[in-house]
């Protein structure tokens, strides 16, 4: 099996939704040439995954000029804004402006949304 481009080895043994799991796949768009890649693992919502974390978590990973990797924990089980939230720590690691004002650096938990937020 591959996935990603990553041969079913490449993530042996490691568990999903964590930053070990999620920083390879940054790094394979760099044989396609390319500057920055992105990869995320996690529970977007309503429920969580079948490694007990809850809906809202997720880790986010970058890799280019430089590499980082970043866990968030909403506590929000809706999927939409979850994912909207993902995407704005992924543009926080690139060095994009996030239009979430609760900014942190990489590797740190995210805010914690309310319920409906986003």
């Amino acid at each position: 099996m591959v996935l990603m481009d990553l041969p079913r080895e490449a993530v042996a043994g490691m568990r999903s939704s964590t930053e070990p799991y999620a920083a390879p796949g940054p790094h394979r768009p760099r044989t396609l040439g390319t500057t920055w890649g992105v990869s995320e693992t996690g529970a977007a919502g309503p429920t969580g995954n079948g490694y007990g974390d809850a809906a809202g978590h997720t880790v986010v990973a970058i890799a280019g000029p430089v590499d980082a990797g970043r866990v968030i924990e909403t506590a929000v089980t809706t999927a939409a804004p979850n994912m909207r939230a993902f995407a704005a720590a992924a543009m926080e690691l690139l060095g994009g402006r996030s239009p979430n004002p609760h900014r942190s650096s990489p590797r740190r938990r995210g805010p914690k949304l309310e319920p409906g937020s986003g």
